[in-house]
């Protein structure tokens, strides 16, 4: 993962990215390319399974890399959205 950091750190993808990979692992994430707070609470989700160590709803290097990782597995989809 710490390669994948590096990549992200120096390139940073778009946010159409993060909503198509989590949406990919199951979570429920709007695909308008917008960081509204749909998209936020659904990084907070990821975030708070992967990387509870820095919970904040941002798409970052760190969150990206996770997310890129092939070992993650799909979660069941059950409406990861908060109100």
């Amino acid at each position: 993962m710490a390669s994948r950091r590096i990549q992200y750190e120096a390139e940073l993808p778009d946010l159409a990215w993060f909503q198509r990979k989590l949406a990919q692992l199951g979570y429920v994430a709007p695909q308008d390319a917008e960081l509204n707070q749909a998209t936020r609470n659904v990084l907070i989700a990821f975030q708070t399974r992967y990387r509870p160590s820095k919970i904040d709803g941002q798409p970052d290097a760190e969150t990206a890399a996770l997310l890129d990782s092939p070992m993650l597995v799909r979660v069941p989809n059950t409406g990861t959205q908060r109100p």
